[in-house]
């Protein structure tokens, strides 16, 4: 902590510096480089940083980088047969929420940890991301066990 009560960059556990929005450089970079042209293609609806924290066991944490609502697709109900009420309306198949956690290097006991929420929250898509150099990122989705 600074004088006067202000909060360092490398106030957060580890030291790594982080900036006031909390991400650090490689975060910010995926962020501007992926997330934001896919949604502004369409492709994403919203994604948030560090939304929650999903508790894996006593006193172990874990806390998601991103996480992305992807756009879904909509059906009329017209496609899917007559409903009961008759109504028209649209019906959204196929949302995903997706978890994006962003290395640059893997380490065990961060690969475990995704693992491990993988398995506690199969509603959501885990896709461990890691810096390829240059603006290139490497995917892997992590099944649920």
């Amino acid at each position: 902590m600074r004088r006067g009560g202000q909060s360092s960059a490398y106030d957060r556990p580890g030291g790594k510096a982080r900036s006031e929005d909390g991400m650090n450089g490689m975060e910010r970079a995926y962020a501007h480089d992926v997330l934001e042209p896919r949604r502004m293609a369409g492709e994403i609806i919203r994604y948030r940083f560090e939304p929650f924290a999903i508790k894996l066991a006593p006193k172990t944490f874990y806390r998601p980088d991103f996480l992305v609502e992807l756009a879904g697709e909509w059906v009329w109900p017209s496609a899917m047969g007559k409903t009961e009420s008759g109504l028209q309306t649209p019906r959204m198949i196929t949302p995903w929420l997706e978890i994006h956690e962003v290395k640059g290097r893997w380490e065990d006991a961060g690969r475990i940890k995704l693992k491990v929420a993988a398995s506690q929250q199969p509603w959501f898509r885990f896709i461990a991301v890691r810096s390829a150099g240059r603006g290139r990122y490497e995917y892997e989705e992590i099944p649920p066990a």
